[in-house]
């Protein structure tokens, strides 16, 4: 669109204010005030949220070296019992003082207006936005109006429009530094694992150049207080490559390597959050270089009109060589392994922990599409759960972080504590409970107190059905029979600090309520179902059929035990194998374990890992391996799998249910597969989830679903009571 120079547009002064000549701007140290020049662009909508991901952003891809240092930023940040309500502004300006590399900044328009054009003799104008832009023919000078455009989608599309027609050439871009992750590192379990980060080097489309006719025409760009990240890039790029002039303010490096993120609603805080998440290098020649930390004006001008634009770019020749020190802060590969914070109890404390883990899980979880995705107004309500401080105890942290959790449905969701001087709880008792119906019934227990078959009717004073309604709302598991698993493995049994009173009915229908006296560590649990060892079943009349017990317990991580039961059954022309794997499993790698059971070549599930390569790249790295067997037993197998199946138990049972190696007898698993991974929170405690997303062998989904049993086998209390194995009875019917 052209204009006949109308005298409003963006309110142009009729003067020119604080006006220096050419070459005279003043030298900048490495980032001089450049949170003054950050422009914004649109606000948020929820304070927490929006921090969440700014602080996302900031942790993961940003400038510090450790995370701690931001996240302990955060946790001032959030420590004033206003900092979610009426000091929303106050926490953010805390935040951006406590770290390099951050600003806080106004928010900006949430849109482009049109390109605009203005005319003014051989002069023309351009106010980048939608929409196309026309250079008038005679014209010899074009000015780009970068001045408070805002920091939004699409901005870097109406900039190259605007300098389409006038570049005779494509301008290249800087090549950028940045953090990229393959899966979130872990921080808490493994030093080293499935998940990792480093710095990679990213090339960009240039800026396109395609100017028709033999006229050169000199470019300027018009820079004011403040400028958005994607505009000053684009300002530094082409002065960097001597392609324009810079009238008006500096640009810095590190508002070039920035990107914006509303933080709140504009009645909020009108403000958001600029941190920086790369570095740019000139491409040379004659070898790429670091982008020096300010890129100085040509001409410092403020509001100059078009009558001085046009006097004082007319008759230049090329923009001079920019040079200068380049002393901000590098970018470097984080190693956050048992990087364990401060175990203190601030209020801010466990209002970041709650903001920290959100953001990691938006960032890296990979099961929202089986899910859902309800963890905003999750934490929200767990922030606002919180007591108004000054501290948090550090139960009530766990409880929290437990409940947050909850709402991504993962069976690898642990909430652990660091503070060895002063552990959550002091003790636990061990049970192993098995859901009969609706009711939670005793399978082992290392108090006399509790016997073998008895129904919890009670727990704490509270009925047992309302105890576990409560503990499920803090329950994280994919499957409902696990969730019921979590709730007291992970909840209030498994975790004592006094006195436990139960209410109990045994298999005859007597009643009796006990206490349980207090069980200090270590907690000793028996998970398992059956503790028989390897051989042929002739003890239960099926002297042809061989057993293979998986569980750490007895295998344990022995592998060459294995290899050895595996020969036996072979050996001795078993008729049928039965493989218990309805407990936890020590050993790790699958390809050992099933190219003896599976007798053809066959295929792992799929692991999906997300891949981050900065804050605005996501893609997904797919993998699978193959397998040849190895002297494998071939006769017919049943697999005994159950709710407390997890994870790499479940991965080794896929295998084989995806080769249709096995009949599968029991309970549905608990639905969770891939490795896990965790972080560091403030106050000491940790959390952790599942970091890739794993498929069936065929493809389909795996989390949630789990293994289905073909036979479906159920328990009733007597059952318990007299050490029936009803799993391994409907086993061996089944090869019988």
């Amino acid at each position: 669109m052209k204009f006949e120079r109308p005298s409003a547009f963006l309110a142009f002064s009729l003067a020119l204010c604080a006006f220096l000549l050419l070459g005279s701007s003043p030298v900048y140290s490495q980032e001089d005030n450049w949170c003054d020049r950050a422009g914004g662009g649109p606000a948020g909508s929820s304070f927490a949220v929006d921090f969440s991901a700014a602080h996302g952003g900031v942790r993961f891809f940003g400038v510090q070296s450790k995370y701690s240092i931001a996240d302990q930023a955060l946790a001032l940040a959030l420590n004033d019992p206003s900092a979610l309500t009426t000091g929303e502004l106050a926490a953010l300006q805390s935040y951006s003082v406590s770290l390099g590399g951050v600003c806080i900044a106004p928010a900006g328009a949430a849109s482009l207006s049109p390109a605009q054009v203005i005319s003014f003799g051989d002069l023309a104008l351009v106010r980048p936005g939608t929409g196309s832009v026309t250079i008038p023919s005679n014209v010899s000078t074009v000015v780009i109006d970068l001045r408070d455009l805002p920091a939004v989608d699409g901005l870097r599309a109406a900039l190259d429009a605007s300098v389409a027609q006038v570049l005779k050439k494509p301008v290249p871009r800087p090549i950028r530094m940045v953090r990229e992750h393959v899966g979130m590192t872990d921080e808490v379990w493994a030093e080293v694992n499935a998940y990792s980060n480093r710095i990679i080097e990213l090339s960009q489309s240039d800026i396109p150049g395609s100017a028709q006719g033999g006229q050169t025409i000199t470019l300027a760009l018009l820079t004011g207080l403040r400028t958005a990240p994607e505009a000053a890039q684009f300002a530094g790029t082409l002065r960097l490559a001597r392609a324009a002039w810079l009238v008006g303010q500096d640009i810095s490096s590190s508002l070039a390597e920035s990107r914006w993120r509303g933080v709140g609603s504009s009645a909020q805080t009108g403000s958001g959050l600029v941190y920086r998440f790369e570095d740019l290098f000139d491409p040379g020649p004659p070898h790429p270089s670091r982008w020096p930390d300010v890129i100085p004006a040509d001409v410092r001008a403020d509001n100059p009109s078009l009558d001085d634009l046009s006097r004082i770019l007319r008759g230049l020749g090329s923009p001079s060589q920019v040079s200068g020190a380049a002393t901000r802060p590098q970018l470097q590969p984080m190693a956050p392994y048992r990087d364990i914070q401060p175990a203190t109890n601030r209020l801010g404390d466990a209002r970041a922990q709650l903001v920290i883990y959100h953001g990691a899980l938006r960032l890296f979880f990979p099961y929202f599409p089986v899910v859902g995705d309800s963890i905003d107004p999750r934490l929200l309500e767990t922030l606002a759960s919180l007591p108004s401080g000054p501290t948090v105890d550090a139960v009530t942290s766990w409880k929290a972080l437990k409940r947050l959790g909850e709402a991504v449905a993962d069976g690898h969701v642990f909430v652990r504590n660091f503070n060895l001087a002063s552990p959550l709880f002091p003790g636990g008792l061990g049970l192993n409970l098995e859901q009969v119906g609706s009711e939670p019934v005793v399978r082992y227990s290392p108090t006399p107190a509790l016997l073998k078959g008895d129904t919890i009717t009670a727990i704490g004073g509270m009925s047992a059905a309302d105890w576990f309604a409560d503990e499920y709302l803090r329950a994280p598991a994919a499957t409902d029979g696990f969730k019921f698993h979590v709730a007291y493995q992970r909840g209030g049994i498994w975790q004592m600090s006094a006195p436990l009173d139960f209410g109990l009915r045994a298999p005859d229908g007597s009643t009796r309520t006990v206490t349980v006296p207090f069980q200090p560590y270590p907690l000793t649990t028996n998970i398992d179902y059956n503790l028989r060892p390897e051989g042929f079943l002739t003890d239960l009349g099926a002297p042809g059929i061989y057993f293979i017990n998986l569980s750490f317990a007895v295998i344990g991580s022995d592998q060459a035990r294995f290899d050895a039961a595996v020969d036996a059954a072979i050996n001795g022309h078993a008729s049928g194998m039965i493989l218990d794997m309805r407990g936890s499993k020590a050993l790790g790698d699958q390809r050992l374990l099933n190219n003896r059971l599976i007798c053809t070549h066959f295929s792992s599930m799929t692991f999906n890992v997300p891949v981050l390569s900065g804050p605005d790249s996501k893609s997904v790295r797919s993998s699978h391996y193959e397998v040849d067997p190895l002297n494998p037993y071939c006769g017919p197998m049943v697999l005994l799998v159950s709710a407390q199946t997890l994870s790499n138990a479940e991965d080794f049972s896929a295998q084989l249910v995806g080769a249709h190696r096995v009949t599968v007898v029991g309970r549905q698993s608990a639905g969770t597969n891939g490795n896990i991974t965790g972080i560091q929170l403030p106050g000491a405690l940790a959390n952790s989830f599942t970091g890739m997303e794993v498929r069936n062998v065929n493809g389909s989904v795996f989390h949630g679903v789990g293994i289905v049993p073909d036979v479906n086998v159920s328990y009733t209390a007597q059952d318990i009571a007299d050490g029936r194995d009803r799993d391994l009875e409907a086993a061996i019917q089944v090869l019988q």
